[in-house]
């Protein structure tokens, strides 16, 4: 499935290909490594400070590693019906726009899911078209989070 999708019209469903970006593994690398040089330039003693922070540059590597491994999703959003994630119906949808980033929430069960698309793995006219879909599906976007 190509990564962009076809939402063309309002009546043909609008396919989207969720996937791993290339751009937060090296963000995580970098936040582990900025934690672990953080906590050395602390004042905290010689021993437990090395020890966290070989803990958080551990930790950062791990978040990274196992982001990349993360399976591809395709998002089905129909002009009627429910939205669709791979081939399953989800509960309660919501996109949500924070600049570049696109967040779509959902509850599986209890739990609250989400899905973020980086810059990286979606383009602007993609975003555009889902941003046309969500506002004809009856999708709320959360308030803002400043007061204007």
């Amino acid at each position: 499935m190509s990564r962009s999708g076809n939402c063309s019209s309002a009546s043909t469903p609008c396919h989207v290909e969720w996937r791993p970006s290339r751009w937060a593994p090296a963000c995580l690398l970098v936040l582990g490594l900025a934690a672990a040089a953080g906590v050395l330039t602390s004042d905290l003693p010689r021993l437990p400070a090395w020890l966290l922070a070989s803990t958080a540059s551990f930790r950062g590597a791990w978040l990274a590693a196992s982001h990349r491994r993360l399976p591809t999703h395709r998002l089905r959003w129909p002009a009627t019906g429910p939205v669709m994630l791979d081939d399953q119906p989800i509960d309660a949808p919501r996109l949500h726009w924070r600049g570049p980033w696109l967040f779509l929430h959902w509850h599986y069960g209890r739990a609250l899911r989400t899905l973020v698309w980086w810059p990286d793995t979606l383009d602007a006219r993609t975003r555009r078209e889902l941003r046309l879909r969500a506002g004809g599906h009856d999708l709320s976007r959360l308030p803002p989070s400043v007061a204007t």
